[in-house]
C-alpha cells in the first residue's frame, strides 16, 4: 500500500526571507514543512507555514529532526549556506537524499557516512541561465534554469493573486530614510538586529 503521508522537507535558517517565501511554496506543492531558527522567531515561522521549528543552536537539533521524521527526511535546502551538517545529519541514512544550498559545495564536503546525500549548490543568478563569475570563478549554469524561471514567475502571478503565498513583512524607514537611513539599515543588518524581514527605504 503507497505511502500516504506527504513527504517531508527541511529548510535551514527558517527566518530568512528565502527560506519564508520557501516556506508557502513548499506547502502550496504539498510537503510536511520543518524549519529551524532562533526560538524569538518560531511563531512568525509557524504563522509562514511551518509544520514544526527546531531551534537550530540545540546540540540534538539534528537527531530531533531525525526522529521527527523516522529516519525518512530526504530534502533538505539551507536557506543560510552553512547549515550543512546540521541538514546532512538530519537525513535519511537508508536510502538515496537531496540536500540543496544557497552556497555551492563539492560533493566531497560530504561525510562518508552520508555518500548517498547528492548536493547541489544553487545562486540566485543561475536562474537567469547566463554565464557569470563567482568568487573569481565562471559559472556557466544549464539554459534550463532560465525555462523553469519563466514557469515559475507565470505560477507565482496566480499564486499571489489568490493569497496562497503572502508576501514577507518589512520595515519602512528603520533608523530614517534616504541614502543615510539605509546605511544605517545595512548596519543593523550586520549586527544582526533585523530578523524575518525585509528593510526598505524611501528615497
Amino acid at each position: 500500500m503507497p505511502n500516504s503521508e506527504p513527504p517531508s522537507i527541511l529548510a535551514h535558517a527558517g527566518s530568512t526571507s528565502t527560506a519564508l517565501v520557501g516556506i508557502q511554496f513548499a506547502k502550496a506543492s504539498g510537503f510536511t514543512v520543518i524549519e529551524t531558527c532562533s526560538p524569538h522567531n518560531f511563531d512568525h515561522v509557524r504563522t509562514a507555514g511551518a509544520n514544526a521549528v527546531f531551534d537550530y543552536g540545540s546540540p540534538p537539533c539534528a537527531s530531533d529532526i531525525k526522529a521527527l521524521t523516522k529516519n525518512e527526511l530526504r530534502y533538505a535546502w539551507d536557506c543560510m549556506g552553512s547549515g550543512e551538517d546540521l541538514c546532512i545529519a538530519a537525513m535519511t541514512d537508508a536510502m538515496p537524499a537531496t540536500y540543496v544550498t544557497i552556497n555551492p559545495r563539492s560533493s566531497a564536503s560530504c561525510p562518508s557516512r552520508k555518500k548517498m546525500v547528492d548536493i547541489h549548490g544553487v545562486i540566485a543568478y543561475d536562474i537567469l541561465g547566463d554565464d557569470y563569475i563567482w568568487n573569481g570563478k565562471p559559472r556557466s549554469p544549464s539554459p534550463d534554469y532560465r525555462d523553469f524561471l519563466q514557469s515559475f514567475f507565470d505560477r507565482c502571478y496566480g499564486e499571489l493573486e489568490n493569497e496562497t503565498i503572502k508576501p514577507l513583512r518589512f520595515f519602512v524607514n528603520k533608523k530614517g530614510s534616504g541614502l543615510s537611513g539605509a546605511l544605517k539599515g545595512l548596519d543593523e543588518l550586520r549586527a544582526g538586529n533585523v530578523s524575518a524581514a525585509r528593510l526598505v527605504y524611501t528615497l
